[in-house]
């Protein structure tokens, strides 16, 4: 008890010790002084950080970091995107499959058939995800309508360059493109009505699958009718020539023996007709393929 009396009786002597006026008067004139030898350049400025600094350095901060995520998922794509090749709707990887791997593979196809059979693909995986989906009992509502929204992009991709083949004039080749896709789409969902559960995909995909066959049709019928009208031109060009021929076969027949005036009868074909038939025999082949396949595909067409 002493001891603390002691010490607060120290503490309030202490407080009542005072500097006297000389001694102030000594310390502003040392501090006046002291400021004088030390005075602040006009062009130094006490740096402020402000709210632009402020974001500056957060988009730098944020481009190192979205560097360094992109490294890393160029260092582990590959691995990740193969094994993503397998995942359904629900996995982990399932994001990766739809939003890198297939786009990627997708917009490095060249346009025309083989971007058109990327997208037949991919639309027959949606199938095939929904088709296993329903088997293990795990496909919602949602996910239903997810997969339909995919499979419908992947029709748009089909019927877009179907539309762009048929525009340079290779019909042929147009309705190859939507026949394939037709069939293999067709056998896909067939398969789902063997499948328990919710048909609501089933269904969309079929009707999606129709409008190939109606263009199909279109494309079969217009083809039928450029190879009638170009067998016909065929024939009339060919039918001229030889006349022609035989007119010059008779004025010099009476120069020429037996033998000559019959090979000379023969109508020599022009380079016009010539290349006119070879591209006619092309189109007649191609149609003949593709005809071929559609009665050994479904028996329907």
């Amino acid at each position: 008890m002493t001891k603390q009396k002691n010490i607060k009786e120290y503490v309030r002597t202490l407080s009542r010790i005072t500097l006297g006026e000389d001694t102030h008067a000594r310390m502003r004139i040392s501090l006046s002084e002291y400021a004088d030898l030390h005075q602040v350049p006009a062009e130094a400025t006490v740096p402020q950080t402000s709210a632009v600094s402020i974001f500056s350095y957060l988009r730098t901060r944020t481009a190192a970091v979205s560097a360094f995520v992109l490294v890393l998922v160029v260092a582990t794509g590959t691995q990740a995107t193969l094994a993503s090749e397998k995942a359904l709707p629900g996995d982990l990887l399932y994001p990766i499959k739809v939003a890198v791997r297939e786009p990627i593979e997708l917009a490095l196809a060249p346009r025309g058939e083989a971007k058109a059979e990327v997208a037949t693909r991919f639309a027959s995986v949606r199938v095939e995800e929904v088709s296993t989906l329903m088997a293990r009992g795990k496909l919602d509502s949602k996910t239903s309508r997810s997969l339909a929204n995919r499979f419908d992009s992947h029709v748009a991709v089909i019927d877009t360059e179907a539309t762009a083949i048929e525009a340079t004039g290779k019909v042929s080749t147009a309705l190859a493109v939507r026949t394939l896709a037709e069939a293999d789409l067709t056998l896909q969902t067939e398969e789902l009505s063997k499948e328990s559960g919710d048909q609501e995909f089933r269904e969309h995909a079929v009707e999606k699958t129709k409008s190939f066959g109606v263009e199909r049709a279109r494309l079969a019928s217009a083809l039928s009718v450029m190879i009638a009208s170009s067998t016909e031109l065929a024939d009339v060009h060919v039918s001229d020539e030889t006349a022609a021929t035989l007119m010059l076969s008779a004025d010099s027949s009476n120069q020429e023996t037996t033998s000559t005036s019959t090979a000379s009868s023969t109508p020599k074909e022009s380079e016009g007709q010539r290349i006119f038939k070879s591209l006619f025999f092309k189109e007649k082949t191609e149609a003949d393929t593709s005809l071929q396949f559609m009665k050994n595909s479904g028996g329907n067409w």
